[in-house]
């Protein structure tokens, strides 16, 4: 569902190949997790929060109902993909994590089992 409203956005160039780009740099809060920020810039689910309008898209609601929660479409903000010229690759210098995403110590451990349990504090 995310696919079809990113192309539908106009993403056809980044979203036709079967998936939605996601985040590639960053920490664990950022990467793998929100819609990549050097390809949709100010939608909602980007990984930084811009000045200006950040719309909840189509793409972005299908992408939760993708994962089996009901939404109501009529709740999407207006969006379109930037058109490519726009998109910029990210520099490497933005591969570091921002500050308040780096954690100092494990806080908790995942047991090959599955459960999360918090870690022992010395």
């Amino acid at each position: 569902g995310a696919v079809q409203h990113c192309v539908a956005a106009g993403g056809a160039g980044l979203c036709g190949q079967g998936s939605v780009p996601v985040e590639n740099v960053g920490g664990a809060g950022t990467a793998e997790v929100h819609w990549r920020e050097a390809a949709f810039v100010n939608e909602l689910m980007t990984s930084l929060a811009e000045e200006g309008p950040m719309p909840l898209s189509a793409m972005t609601l299908a992408s939760i109902e993708d994962l089996g929660l009901a939404v109501n479409y009529l709740a999407a903000d207006p969006y379109s993909v930037p058109v490519p010229a726009a998109v910029a690759l990210r520099p490497p210098a933005a591969a570091v994590a921002p500050a308040w995403e780096i954690v100092l110590a494990p806080l908790f451990d995942v047991t090959p089992s599955g459960w999360v349990r918090p870690l022992k504090t010395p």
